[in-house]
């Protein structure tokens, strides 16, 4: 298809103007004099489907937001961790597509219920029909094909993300786009039916979102798989996955107490400290995506004092001193807060 717009550029400029936000009050930035004014877009990057804790499709909340609400951009984002119901089949006839079309099952349906059958890789926990799918796994395979299809076929800016449960605190919004809407994109010929197999989304993606995924197995406290984005059979990995290595250059990483060699990340132990050495292992998230996507990244704070103020000893929520922490490791992707007493 042939877009007005470029969605990676598009892209790129949303993240870019988030990030000068957190230049907003330096001395050091140009004034407005002679500069052609700009344009003020809205958008959504805090939300949820069936994929983690929502009711709802993934389609349905992207017309929602997009043809009902009238956002400009929009970023679905679910809770990092696993989850077991398929986000990505459609409530009724009014948000199928030829690729995505309706089907005797919505988006309450497991998805080792899904006709044809979808498998949960890694250490998936659960019993079968219910076992949950790590969030890696779905962004991965089926929710960003899905929104790469659905950003093609309405001509918007879609993108996925991630509401991270955050090691030492609470939550936080984030995405790294990078891979994730290619230019390709804007004279692809979608396709006009789904691929229909065991194990595969309707839709062969153009782009990816690997390194999303990938940042959501290294560092969100709720994904505590071990399998470094592998299949497994049993407890064994099967060749040929990802083989995540969570390692970031100029840190401790298999120096460091709380990193395991399995899964080749940092998975601090419980009980004392918890709270301060999940702290430090998102300060190396945040540094992560600095060195992987510097001009391709954000990540916002959530609902700060939700769970009361910082404690060292568990998880819960942000002093400023963290949120200083987290801008001197990257000012330009980690900046500002969610504001309202649950989100805003």
């Amino acid at each position: 298809m042939k877009s007005g717009f470029n969605k990676r550029q598009v892209a790129l400029a949303a993240v870019a103007a988030l990030g000068t936000l957190a230049l907003s009050s330096s001395p050091t930035v140009a004034t407005a004099a002679g500069k052609i004014a700009g344009k003020y877009v809205a958008g959504d990057f805090h939300n949820h489907t069936t994929c983690s804790d929502g009711s709802i499709s993934m389609q349905k909340l992207v017309n929602k937001s997009t043809a009902t609400w009238g956002l400009d951009w929009f970023v679905q984002a679910g809770h990092g961790g696993n989850g077991n119901r398929n986000c990505t089949l459609v409530e009724d006839e009014s948000l199928a597509t030829p690729v995505y079309p309706l089907t005797a099952q919505g988006p309450q349906t497991t998805w080792q219920s899904t006709t044809p059958s979808i498998a949960p890789k890694g250490l998936a926990n659960g019993s079968s029909p219910n076992q949950n799918m790590w969030r890696w796994q779905s962004i991965q395979e089926f929710q960003y094909p899905l929104i790469e299809y659905l950003s093609a076929n309405k001509n918007l800016p879609l993108f996925i993300g991630v509401e991270s449960v955050v090691a030492g605190h609470e939550h936080a919004s984030m995405s790294i786009i990078n891979g994730q809407i290619p230019l390709a994109l804007d004279s692809a010929v979608l396709p006009t039916a789904p691929v229909v197999a065991a194990n595969t989304s309707r839709y062969t993606a153009l782009g990816n979102a690997n390194a999303l995924a990938q940042w959501e197995y290294c560092f969100d406290r709720n994904d505590t798989d071990t399998s470094r984005g592998n299949a497994t059979v049993g407890t064994s990995f099967v060749a040929g996955g990802n083989n995540w290595n969570c390692a970031v250059t100029g840190s401790l990483n298999a120096g460091d107490v709380s990193w395991s060699a399995t899964a080749q990340k940092l998975i601090p132990a419980g009980g004392a400290g918890t709270g301060t050495k999940g702290h430090l292992k998102t300060l190396e998230a945040i540094k992560w995506m600095a060195q992987n996507a510097p001009t391709g990244s954000y990540y916002v704070p959530a609902h700060l004092e939700r769970a009361g103020p910082f404690n060292p000893d568990g998880n819960n929520g942000f002093n400023i001193e963290h949120l200083r922490n987290f801008n001197n490791t990257a000012p330009a992707i980690a900046f500002g807060f969610e504001t309202q007493p649950g989100h805003g």
